[in-house]
């Protein structure tokens, strides 16, 4: 049984706006986050939630560009 710990405020279109403003592919931001390609495509197209994992990934990325 897998459990969710979601951040709601963490949607599809701001995963999909991530790696566009990064310049990546979502295949690459799947790579530098350590998630499978599937998951991604699932969490941008809305059919799973972002795991609050994800969304701390992600923050921490875009932390990291804007230093």
């Amino acid at each position: 049984m897998t459990i969710y710990v979601t951040m709601t405020d963490k949607t599809a279109a701001e995963f999909i706006a991530l790696h566009q403003r990064l310049g990546i592919s979502r295949g690459e931001l799947c790579r530098r986050i350590g998630i499978a390609p599937n998951s991604g495509t699932a969490y941008a197209l809305g059919r799973k939630p972002i795991p609050l994992t994800v969304a701390l990934a992600c923050a921490q990325i875009e932390q990291g560009t804007n230093q």
